[in-house]
Order: C-alpha cells, then structure tokens, then sequence
C-alpha cells in the first residue's frame, strides 16, 4: 500500500514537471515570436523611411545612394525576420501592425528639411550602434 502511494506521487510529479516545462516552452516561444514581429515592423518602417528620405535628394548625391542602401539593408533584414517568424510560428505572417509613432516619422521624412532630416538619421544612426553593441540576455532577454 505505502508503495503504491509513493510510485503514484512520482508518476504525478513526472506529469506536472513535464506539463510546467511545456507551459515554459510555450511562454518562451510566445515572448520570442513577439519580439521577432516587433523587430519585423521595426525594419519596414525604417525601410519606408529611409524610402522617402531618399527621394528628397538629387539621383547622383550620395545621401541619396546612402539612403537607397539603408532601405535596401532593411527589407533585408525584414525578409530574414519574417522568415525565422513563419519557422517559429508554422503560419504565414498576415499584417504587421504599424508603430504610433511611424505616422509622425512619416510625416517628418516628407515635411521637414533635409538638413533636420539628416541630422535625425545621424542621431538614429548612433544610436543604433549603441544597441547592437550592448550585451543581450539569452534569447528572451
């Protein structure tokens, strides 16, 4: 009888340990497909941006031609993201959602003056490199 008790115990406990762990698996793969959409939107809308700066500037200055290869890196990288999406996932990647602030940045690639424009891009740049640069945390971090 007491035996018997105890081998029911752990099988339970197998059981619960094992659902926990696929609870955790599933958090886990929920937190890194959410990053992984952000990261998504986050390169088309620089792509589109850098889109629009470009097309302020003359065809053969070479802002114009800095900012075609800026776009052209973005989609890149979009592409790649939204591939490691549908791998995490197993389904098509429908609509990624637009930040709040893509409308006011839109707005600016078109309105304000190349030169703010450019100083903006600069500051963007740096501190981009500043992110990439710091460590990260595993995958969830």
């Amino acid at each position: 009888m007491f035996t018997a008790f105890s081998v029911d115990t752990w099988r339970s406990d197998l059981a619960e340990q094992k659902r926990l762990h696929q609870e955790q698996l599933r958090t886990r793969l929920r937190r890194l497909r959410r990053r992984v959409r952000h990261a998504t939107s986050v390169q088309r809308e620089r792509a589109l941006i850098y889109r629009l700066l470009a097309g302020r500037f003359a065809l053969d200055s070479p802002h114009h031609l800095l900012l075609r290869m800026l776009a052209r890196s973005a989609m890149r990288r979009m592409r790649r993201l939204k591939a490691l999406l549908h791998e995490l996932s197993g389904t098509a990647t429908s609509g990624l959602p637009r930040r709040w602030l893509f409308a006011w940045k839109y707005w600016y690639a078109r309105q304000a003056p190349r030169k703010w424009a450019l100083l903006q891009l600069k500051y963007q740049k740096s501190r981009n490199e500043i992110e990439q640069a710091a460590p990260t945390n595993g995958i969830c971090g």
